[in-house]
C-alpha cells in the first residue's frame, strides 16, 4: 500500500519538485511526509494536499475512501504507517542489545540492525532526531513515538531494551 499523501500527490499529478514549488514546502519536508516519518501530519501539511487535488478536480475523501477504506487523511495516514511498520525487516524483531561503555543498547541495536539511524527512523517511520536523542543519551526515556513504533513492528524485547538503556546511561 502507498503513503496516502503521496498517493493523493500523484493522483493529482504533481511531481515532488512541482509541489514543493508550488506550495512552498523544502524537498525534506515532501521526503519525510512520503517516508512517514512525521507522527502526524499539520493543518498547513493536510491543507497543501487538498488544495493540490481541488486544482485538478480530485474529491479527497473520495479517492482516501475507495483507497484506504476511510475519508480521513489523518487516518488513512496513521494506518499506513502502522501497517508499513509491520512489514519492517525481521532482524529488528529478533534482537536484543547489551550495549558497551562506547556504545549505547539502541545504538547498538541500530547498527546491527539497519546500519545506520536514517536507515532505522525510515524503516520504523519515526524522525531521524528521536532516535538519535535516545541513542545518544541525550534522551533518558524511550520517546513514545519509539515505542510505538516497535510495538507496531511486532519487537517483543522493547522493555529490556530500554532497561539496558538506562543502566548504560547510569553507568557512562
Amino acid at each position: 500500500m502507498k503513503n496516502p499523501y503521496k498517493h493523493l500527490r500523484e493522483r493529482a499529478g504533481y511531481t515532488q519538485k512541482r509541489f514543493c514549488d508550488d506550495f512552498d514546502f523544502a524537498k525534506q519536508t515532501l521526503l519525510s511526509i512520503e517516508q512517514g516519518v512525521y507522527e502526524e501530519l499539520s493543518t498547513r501539511m493536510i491543507v497543501a494536499i487538498e488544495t493540490a487535488c481541488a486544482y485538478r478536480d480530485r474529491d479527497v475523501e473520495e479517492e482516501l475512501a475507495g483507497e484506504y477504506g476511510t475519508a480521513s487523511l489523518t487516518a488513512a495516514y496513521r494506518m499506513w504507517r502502522v501497517a508499513e511498520r509491520a512489514n519492517c525487516d525481521l532482524r529488528i524483531l529478533r534482537y536484543v542489545p547489551v550495549g558497551s561503555s562506547d556504545i549505547s543498547p539502541m545504538a547498538l541495536f541500530v547498527q546491527s540492525t539497519t546500519g545506520s539511524v536514517q536507515g532505522f527512523a525510515k524503516q520504523l517511520k519515526v524522525q531521524t532526531a528521536t532516535i538519535l536523542s535516545y541513542t545518544t543519551g541525550k534522551q533518558k526515556e524511550m520517546p513514545i513515538p519509539l515505542q510505538e513504533a516497535l510495538t507496531d513492528a511486532g519487537y517483543t524485547h522493547t522493555i529490556d531494551l530500554m532497561k539496558y538503556q538506562q543502566e548504560w546511561n547510569k553507568n557512562r
